[in-house]
């Protein structure tokens, strides 16, 4: 489950308690590699692969922005964080659900993308000036994102650790962290997390701390878990599940838990979803969010995104209807 904010009158846990009472989630026996580390970006107008193109939807591309259409694409920034966006070992063209998503959008819309790989700290910054439309790349839409942008919530997952197949940690919860050298992404929530709840809770609990390295990418991260430079990796369930897919007995998961601090930023989305996320500066940014939404949803009845997520994210995240927040 995911932990909201207490009741009026209830209190607040402590830090220890928090870290401490979290459920044990599902333990992965699989092993993992990284992908590459860097990926050619592609035109956005890939073939599709056993996943039917969806026609376009006229009333729909008749509704983007005059601004998008003279244009002539949508710029999406991107990072690799499979299953989100995967740089395929043998090279080539970005896959991944994400970019598949964004596939089928471009289909109904009738629209060119162009794909910008960034890195995960740059993406927010180059949104808010202008230098891309949208970003994709399993972006949690969080109370604090929000502020600044707009997101069209399309997907949901949790966060699990991972460690090295020949690892003897375990952990029962976020106290099992202290004393052990963490890895992290740069600019993703678990910083913060870190910052207020992980290492807190170790100094409350009279443990030894937690040794934080953060890293630009996911493949960064895993390159160090490999090289046993960290000892515990944190991010998206359905990413380590790809990795781990990828190399039998390299590495494993070891606990599967819901942010602690993620809280829902609309009733009818689950707290750690994410999106595709959109400045507000432009004139027309309410017109590119409402059918960018009707388009997923397009696409989310005509099956087709759950066909993307069965391919490639073993069928995981798919929601019921996208919602624009806020």
């Amino acid at each position: 489950m995911f932990r909201s904010s207490p009741e009026p009158g209830k209190g607040r846990l402590s830090i220890a308690t928090r870290m401490g009472s979290l459920v044990v989630g599902a333990v992965f026996l699989a092993g993992c590699s990284s992908a590459p580390t860097t990926a050619p970006v592609d035109d956005g107008n890939l073939p599709f692969t056993e996943i039917p193109r969806p026609e376009v939807v006229q009333e729909l591309a008749d509704r983007v922005p005059a601004e998008i259409r003279d244009k002539g694409h949508l710029s999406i920034a991107l990072d690799i964080y499979p299953t989100a966006v995967i740089a395929p070992p043998e090279g080539g063209d970005l896959r991944g659900w994400e970019v598949s998503t964004a596939q089928a959008l471009g289909a109904v819309l009738d629209l060119d993308l162009k794909f910008e790989k960034t890195s995960f700290d740059s993406m927010l910054p180059g949104l808010v000036s202008g230098r891309y439309d949208a970003v994709m790349s399993s972006w949690a839409a969080t109370p604090a994102r929000t502020e600044e942008v707009t997101f069209v919530i399309a997907h949901s997952t949790d966060i699990s650790m991972l460690v090295r197949e020949d690892s003897d940690f375990t952990a029962d919860s976020l106290l099992d962290l202290c004393g052990q050298r963490l890895g992290l992404i740069a600019g993703s929530i678990q910083v913060p997390e870190y910052e207020t709840i992980y290492q807190p809770g170790c100094v409350e609990a009279g443990l030894p701390g937690i040794e934080l390295q953060t890293f630009k990418t996911i493949n960064e991260a895993v390159l160090a878990l490999d090289a046993d430079r960290i000892d515990v990796q944190i991010s998206a369930t359905d990413m380590h599940v790809y990795l781990m897919s990828q190399q039998p007995d390299s590495f494993k998961s070891v606990y599967r838990f819901d942010s602690p601090t993620l809280v829902s930023v609309h009733e009818d989305v689950r707290p750690g979803s994410s999106g595709i996320a959109l400045a507000r500066e432009s004139d027309y940014w309410e017109e590119l969010a409402e059918v960018i939404k009707d388009a997923l949803n397009v696409i989310i009845e005509d099956g087709t995104h759950q066909a993307i997520l069965d391919k490639w994210n073993s069928g995981f995240g798919g929601v019921d209807e996208a919602i624009i927040v806020p």
